[in-house]
């Protein structure tokens, strides 16, 4: 198993379990510890099935309305 894993889902598992997540004050998406860094789940899910974004401001757009849905 690598350092951590991702399912379509917005499910993370690292060797250790399965990855908590939490909302940092002010936003609005969940985000997760991963490599000493805070990154956002949706923003994760987006980039490991569909590559890289063109830029940074790229905005990911949650098709339901719900920010807290990853699939």
């Amino acid at each position: 198993m690598t350092a951590a894993q991702i399912s379509s889902y917005g499910r993370y598992i690292n060797k250790y379990g399965v990855l908590r997540t939490f909302e940092n004050s002010g936003e609005i998406y969940p985000s997760i510890y991963l490599f000493k860094r805070i990154l956002r789940v949706h923003r994760l899910v987006m980039c490991l099935f569909n590559g890289p974004p063109p830029d940074l401001n790229y905005v990911i757009d949650h098709i339901d309305g719900n920010t807290r849905n990853n699939r």
